[in-house]
């Protein structure tokens, strides 16, 4: 049998494997994070059954107390996610810094480009990305089935609500967008 030739790896794919661990851990902590999204709501279902029947000012201390503590955890586990992915971004732009510059100086010298400066232009670009609110979407998009099945275990109305606040607006073309 023929066997078929492996097409090369690009170098940024083959780097980010290298963060593969890394990069599950920043998943775990964002599936975390997305889990402890849920306190604002079982905090105030519990103000309503517990709080406002027995009128009791404790469990209403007690519970404002663990949810202040697990917003703390959660600003912690930002902190730590945040820190982590730019650290994965200043790696990625230090590991190809040298050769995206020797290449854009050889084209630019063989070629006679006049735009030597976009490759690292371009190099940054990748690096604001990894490091930006764009990754985090990535890890939270799964995210939004989860939340919407807590939404229909409250209500179907509610989660009808939810999903239709959910869909992207319909762009007509030739619509002006700004009124």
């Amino acid at each position: 049998m023929k066997r078929l030739k492996s097409s090369p790896v690009a170098p940024l794919i083959h780097a980010l494997a290298d963060y593969k661990k890394i990069l599950i851990s920043v998943g775990c902590f964002t599936a975390l994070i997305n889990i402890l999204m849920l306190v604002p709501s079982i905090y105030m279902l519990q103000v309503y059954d517990r709080v406002l029947s027995s009128q009791n000012t404790t469990t209403l201390a007690m519970l404002s107390l663990m949810v202040v503590g697990f917003f703390i955890f959660i600003g912690t586990l930002e902190t730590v996610r945040s820190f982590i992915v730019i650290r994965i971004g200043s790696q990625l732009e230090r590991r190809f810094n040298q050769q995206v510059y020797r290449a854009a100086f050889e084209r630019n010298l063989f070629n006679g480009q006049a735009h030597a400066g976009q490759a690292l232009g371009d190099l940054t670009l990748i690096r604001q990305f990894v490091t930006g609110p764009a990754l985090f979407a990535f890890f939270d998009a799964p995210w939004f089935p989860v939340y919407l099945f807590v939404i229909f275990m409250f209500h179907t109305c509610l989660a009808d609500f939810a999903t239709a606040g959910a869909d992207p607006p319909i762009v007509r073309p030739g619509a002006n967008a700004a009124m």
